[in-house]
């Protein structure tokens, strides 16, 4: 899925026996895309039991954003799942990751 907002890419491990993804999120990942992109992101969480959501390209991320993610992290382990994110993010976005306590979610 995607549209001039933002984008989504779920990549299923090649081991298909191994229930293993990694999403791509990019551009604007905000309050405003959150609903269309929540549905795929649960989806995917009950599908797969490792999930590893990289963000790169990140045009414009919200607190919102962030709080679905670490609330989507804290789901997935109740499930006996691992959800890990990986992040590539200009100074500006580290800047508010650093200030909202928040960066500790991407290292």
């Amino acid at each position: 899925m995607s549209n001039k907002d933002f984008k989504i890419k779920t990549l299923p491990s090649k081991n298909k026996r191994e229930k293993k993804a990694e999403i791509v999120l990019e551009n604007e990942l905000t309050i405003f895309t959150l609903e269309t992109l929540q549905h795929d992101l649960v989806k995917a969480l009950n599908e797969f039991d490792d999930i590893t959501i990289k963000l790169r390209n990140i045009e414009n991320i919200d607190l919102s954003f962030i709080q679905y993610l670490f609330s989507l992290q804290t789901s997935a382990a109740a499930k006996s799942k691992n959800l890990s994110f990986t992040a590539e993010y200009s100074d500006e976005i580290k800047s508010l990751l650093v200030n909202t306590g928040l960066l500790r979610l991407f290292n």
